[in-house]
């Protein structure tokens, strides 16, 4: 299925400066039906329309490239977090070339949390149940939530010595949320606060 209204250019009008207006759709095509699709908005933001399935000669599958798609950062933090949306995950969809993206699949959740102010008395950073994500299966649709450890030498309530960081993977169903939690565990009436950083890509 081609874009609506297509244009043809030869090989040498591609060169010089397209001026957008409003969101269009730009497709670069052969005679064999192949080709790219991009769009580019009001505010001049180019989005890839579909899937990049080759990349410098190599054949790519699922998602194509790995594509940073959230962030979350917090600092000052004194509570335990519980149940934090970090990244919705876009529903299926079909592109105006015709082809079906399938959002469902591998992402990878990279975090650290540091302790960034002693307790008065002693803290847990993460608490019993440390960096936990919670998702929805891909396979069977069942609401999962990661299994949670306590962090190694997350005891030492030493701003120097107390962090930990790590990766979660997960196979996530399309048009669901990705949500964490960390746990907090402060004794003592200066209480424990740790910042957190956390970046979901797309795999």
């Amino acid at each position: 299925m081609a874009l609506a209204n297509p244009v043809s250019v030869t090989k040498s009008a591609v060169a010089g400066t397209y001026l957008s207006e409003g969101d269009d759709a730009i497709q670069f095509g052969n005679a064999q039906g192949g080709g790219i699709n991009w769009r580019v908005d009001s505010e001049g933001d180019i989005a890839s329309l579909g899937v990049c399935d080759v990349w410098n000669g190599n054949n790519l599958v699922s998602h194509g490239l790995v594509s940073e798609v959230a962030t979350f950062d917090a600092t000052q933090q004194q509570a335990a977090i519980s149940n934090q949306l970090l990244y919705t995950i876009p529903t299926n969809a079909t592109q105006p070339n015709g082809v079906l993206t399938i959002k469902s699949g591998f992402f990878r959740i990279t975090w650290t949390i540091k302790l960034t102010q002693a307790a008065t008395t002693s803290s847990v950073l993460g608490g019993s149940g440390g960096f936990q994500a919670t998702y929805t299966s891909a396979d069977d649709g069942v609401v999962v939530t990661t299994p949670g450890t306590a962090f190694s030498g997350n005891a030492n309530n030493n701003p120097a010595t107390t962090v930990a960081s790590g990766q979660t993977i997960i196979y996530a169903s399309s048009g669901s949320n990705i949500l964490f939690g960390v746990g907090y565990t402060s004794v003592g009436a200066t209480p424990m606060q740790y910042s957190v950083h956390a970046r979901v890509e797309d795999l």
